[in-house]
């Protein structure tokens, strides 16, 4: 659980020479009694972003998702001042990287979220811009506009959703209401013309899934332009009302890792599909959104929706970035095997998107990332079915 209360207790016990094997808090703690982090103790190096924590908890209560059960449905938060000193914490430390508000719904709280947005866009215009955000939150923080104003003028870049999938009866199936209530395609689309990538998260294997499912997704997410798709396969944590519904119907292999994003020893629930056309159709749905042709085409698609953010100001690249621009371009220009790719890419964006250049580089080498994963969870789940006491 959280340790603002437990951590102190076992350091004394520690201290004592009597620790105890489980520590349980009895309540979800004040989350003003969380102190700064010592920035000193880590080498900035070594990091892309640096983690801040605004809220902990979900108003939502998705039958798969051990959120609430850790952290309650009551959104905390830490008052503005107190999230205001830990920015600051990190502008006298020397970090201009990116920040991530790691909390599981930043904006659980519409009218707390905009408060805390109000300050930060204040200390950010006081301070010339010098940071920018990304954090996760619901797929309805798009149909509001004044919260995706406050936004782009608070200088976030991305945000983490949870759409999860396209087919209704499956959403009614893990109790995603929220997500009935909008229409997917166009809160993408409203967060990309606020200037906010969206980081999409889906899940394959919910028992009303159709045949379909696979290249319904895949279509939704070309259609969208969404240039990050983390699609993992139904995983039930332990506590949840989908771990307790499946251990009632016989249908848990066992225990989760709590990764069933290109992970079969995450993956814990017997679907309704079989194993044999759940990892098939997973494995194609992995492959076609990562391979090389295909995927530089739906970021095309993503810079020609995304808006450049109008607050934040433009910079010369300095010396480290220009070093890795010339690392991914002989990576991807040079090494790669889909390089003509890469290279037809990068001159018709120059050509129709030169304003978004660097945005469309970070883009295509996160892409790199997942297509590596996910080539090597293809190249080894044959591997897997071999050696694993799994019927698939």
């Amino acid at each position: 659980g959280e340790a603002e209360e437990t951590l102190p207790e076992f350091l004394d016990d520690l201290a004592a020479g009597k620790t105890r094997a489980v520590y349980r808090n009895e309540r979800f703690p004040d989350l003003s009694m969380s102190p700064v982090p010592k920035w000193d103790l880590i080498d900035f190096s070594n990091y892309l972003t640096m983690p801040l924590q605004v809220t902990r908890g979900c108003p939502h209560d998705c039958d798969f998702c051990h959120v609430t059960i850790l952290n309650g449905r009551r959104p905390r938060s830490k008052n503005i001042y107190k999230v205001l000193s830990e920015i600051e914490s990190l502008y006298e430390v020397g970090w201009r990287g990116p920040i991530m508000f790691v909390d599981d719904n930043f904006t659980g709280r519409r009218s707390l979220a905009k408060r805390i947005l109000a300050a930060i866009v204040q200390w950010q215009t006081e301070h010339a811009y010098p940071f920018v955000f990304l954090s996760q939150a619901s797929v309805e923080v798009a149909s509001d506009p004044e919260l995706l104003a406050l936004l782009q003028q608070a200088g976030f870049i991305q945000l983490f959703l949870g759409i999860e999938t396209t087919v209704p009866a499956s959403l009614l199936e893990c109790n995603k209401q929220q997500n009935l209530r909008c229409d997917l395609t166009e809160m993408v689309r409203a967060l990309h013309e606020h200037s906010i990538d969206v980081l999409g998260g889906f899940i394959v294997g919910f028992d009303a899934d159709p045949p379909t499912i696979f290249d319904d997704l895949a279509m939704f997410v070309e259609k969208t332009g969404i240039p990050t798709a983390m699609v993992g396969v139904l995983a039930a944590p332990p506590g949840t009302r989908l771990y307790n519904r499946m251990a009632a119907e016989g249908r848990l292999t066992g225990e989760s890792d709590g990764d069933s994003i290109a992970n079969l020893s995450g993956m814990n629930v017997v679907p309704v599909m079989g194993w044999d056309r759940l990892l098939a159709g997973y494995k194609e749905l992995l492959t076609r959104l990562y391979e090389p042709k295909p995927y530089y085409r739906r970021v095309m698609r993503f810079l020609s929706s995304y808006k450049l953010n109008p607050w934040l100001p433009r910079r010369l690249p300095t010396n480290t970035q220009v070093h890795t621009f010339l690392r991914i371009v002989w990576m991807l220009g040079v090494k790669d095997h889909e390089r003509l790719s890469f290279w037809q890419f990068l001159f018709r964006m120059l050509l129709k998107n030169p304003e978004l250049f660097p945005l469309g580089i970070a883009t295509i080498v996160g892409g790199y990332h997942y297509r590596l994963i996910s080539q090597r969870f293809v190249a080894s789940a044959q591997l897997e079915r071999l050696t694993s006491g799994r019927s698939i």
